[in-house]
C-alpha cells in the first residue's frame, strides 16, 4: 500500500528525466550547449519543486491517501 501511494511523490521525476534528456540531447546535437545546460537546470528544479511539494503533501495527508486502499 505505502509503495501505491508514495509512487505519486516519484513517477514524474521519471517523466521529467526522459522530457530533460531530450531537451538537453537536442541542444547538444545542435551545438547549443548554453541551452542544453539552461535545460538541465530548468527540469532539475522543476522536479525537485514538484516532487517535494506533493511528498510535503503526502506526508500531512497519509491517512487520506491510504484511505482510498482501504475498505
Amino acid at each position: 500500500m505505502a509503495g501505491n501511494i508514495e509512487i505519486f511523490s516519484y513517477m514524474p521525476g521519471y517523466g521529467l528525466a526522459v522530457a530533460a534528456t531530450t531537451l538537453v540531447g537536442q541542444n547538444v546535437g545542435a551545438n547549443k550547449p548554453k541551452d542544453a545546460y539552461r535545460f538541465g537546470i530548468l527540469t532539475t528544479a522543476v522536479g525537485v519543486g514538484f516532487m517535494s511539494f506533493v511528498g510535503i503533501l503526502l506526508f500531512f495527508l497519509s491517512p487520506l491517501a491510504a484511505s482510498w486502499f482501504t475498505g
